[in-house]
Formats: C-alpha cells, structure tokens, sequence
C-alpha cells in the first residue's frame, strides 16, 4: 500500500482511465493539486481501514473516479503537462480548458492556457502584457517607483509563469460591459463606466492598488477620466478622432435616433452636403477595448484607451443582431 500511495496515480475520469506519472507535476503551481492531495487521502484511509481489520495483504481497490469531468479535455492537459504544444481550437474551446485546469488546481498551466499576448513597443521602449481584465491576479500587479509628475504604467506579472513584470495592457470584451462618454460641456474630458462583471472586476483591481500602492483613480461626472489623445477609436464601423468636437459628417449616426436620411442618399446616388455634429454629449457603447492604466507622482492613476470597437445609435446595432 505505501508503494501504491508514492508510485503512479490511477484515476478514472468521466469514461476514460489515466495513469499518471507523478513527475509531470514538476512545474511551479501545478502540486499539490487534485490528484496529490486526493490520491494519498484515499490511499490513506484505505490504509488505517487495512490495519484496522489485520489483512495478511491490502484488498483490491478500484481507482478513484471522477465522474462528472470530461475525460477528452483532461486527455489534452494530460498531453500538455506531458511535453506537448497547446492546441486551442477556439475561445469556448480555450475556456473549457481553462475551468478544467481550475478544478484539477494546475495553476502554472491555467496561466500558460489563458489568452495573453507579449509584445516589444520600441516607441515606448517597454515590453508589453496583453491579458484579459478577467484573467487578472489582483496580487500580482505592480508599479514603479515615480517621484516625479512624469507618468508611468501599471506593471504585471503572470503568477508561477513569468520571471519579470512587464507594462500591462488590459483588454475588455463581452457583452456590452463598458460605456464611452464625452459630456456636453466644453473642454470636457471623455470618461468611461464600467458594468456588471466588468464592474465587479475592476472594483477589485482598484481595492488591490489602493490598499498596495495608495492610488487611487481620476474620477469625472459619472465615470472615470480617460486620456484619449491617441486612441484609435471606431464607431459603427467608421473611425473617429476622439479630440475634437465633432464625430464625423452623420448626427444620427453618433447618438441620434437614426441615420436613414444619409442611407437613402446613398443608396439613391445623390449628392448631399455633409453635416456636421455639433458639440455635444456622446455615449458609445464599447464591444471590445484596450487600456493601459497611467500613474503620476501624486498617487492619481488615469486610464489610457488604446483601441476600441463601438456602436453608437439602435440602428447600427440591429444591424448587427443575428437571428438564433
């Protein structure tokens, strides 16, 4: 019984049998997981049990099942802790991968598997994070010393994967989570909100850094302040340059009710003077979005927008709707 509790695991999970080496768990954040813990725990009651009944040898035991996971996605991480590439077939496909590596508690592979991207900016002359909002480790997140007014950048570092931080850049998509505004008064500055479990998210990245680093956010309005000066914005398909007044030659289009006069214009080949928008507010809904988070000497942290893809109007967005 002591050979079998420190040799290969046995496991049955969903319809599928594994036999695991247990020097596959070598990688940082990958033991104690499921398998470590639970195998010696069966094997140990299994144990005390045998000696308390005084068998001249232990009984035979079935393995241990798992029965509600899938034994085809724990066959791919089984490949992958082996040697093998990753193969992410798509973003569902990737997030089936990702919950199985939570359950089974591989921490170093949950970070190898979730979406990221590590980019050189030689303008800025930085190395560069790209992560998901979501997949963010709030503890890991890091600044750099700033004592004077000049800006710098948040800095993170990927847990048991990465052995430097670099500047992070975070990216947001879903289902509508961010709101793009310009109030209606001149000179003011664009803002942005966050919803639902986009909200929830950066609630908690803003308590880490408070509590850490003692920063706290530019706050506007209704939102908080955005620095927009290089952004690369489009809207409804179109872009925009986010430091003047106007949004392009179609009121409806950014924010009014429709913009059919412009269309059948179009369609019928006549020529209309293009209209300008005059100063007023904007809202634009956000699709998909990347952020860098700016701090100052001060303790402030002001976000910085990248890209974004938005909608403004109903129109455009049943445009896009798709039947089920």
């Amino acid at each position: 019984m002591h050979q079998l509790a420190n040799s290969e695991i046995f496991m049955r999970i969903g319809n599928a049998s594994f036999r695991i080496p247990r020097n596959i768990f070598s990688n940082p954040g990958d033991t104690p997981n499921f398998f470590t813990l639970g195998f010696t725990a069966f094997f140990g009651s299994e144990i005390e049990t045998t000696r308390r009944k005084a068998f001249i040898r232990p009984p035979p035991l079935a393995p241990p099942t798992v029965p509600n996971r899938s034994g085809e996605l724990f066959s791919e991480l089984f490949a992958v802790l082996q040697g093998s590439p990753v193969n992410v077939r798509d973003d569902e496909h990737r997030r089936m991968l990702v919950r199985e590596c939570r359950y089974y508690r591989f921490r170093n592979l949950e970070q190898r598997l979730i979406e990221h991207q590590i980019l050189i900016n030689r303008a800025r002359q930085s190395e560069e994070i790209v992560i998901n909002l979501e997949d963010i480790k709030d503890q890991h997140l890091a600044v750099t010393d700033n004592k004077d007014s000049l800006a710098t950048a948040l800095f993170y570092k990927r847990p048991f994967v990465d052995t430097i931080s670099r500047e992070l850049i975070l990216q947001v998509k879903g289902n509508e989570p961010i709101v793009l505004m310009k109030p209606a008064e001149a000179g003011s500055s664009w803002e942005v909100i966050f919803f639902d479990s986009a909200k929830e998210k950066f609630k908690s990245v803003q308590s880490a850094l408070r509590d850490k680093f003692t920063v706290r956010f530019s706050t506007g309005q209704k939102g908080y302040l955005v620095n927009v000066d290089d952004a690369s914005i489009s809207v409804n398909g179109s872009y925009i340059d986010p430091r003047v007044d106007t949004l392009g030659t179609s009121p409806e289009s950014y924010g009014g009710s429709s913009n059919s006069i412009q269309e059948e214009a179009e369609s019928s080949g006549l020529r209309k003077r293009p209209r300008t928008v005059p100063a007023g507010p904007i809202q634009l809904i956000v699709n998909k979005s990347q952020w860098r988070i700016k701090l100052f000497g001060d303790g402030m942290a002001m976000f910085e927008l990248l890209t974004a893809e938005c909608t403004s109007g109903q129109r455009y967005k049943n445009k896009m709707r798709k039947f089920l």
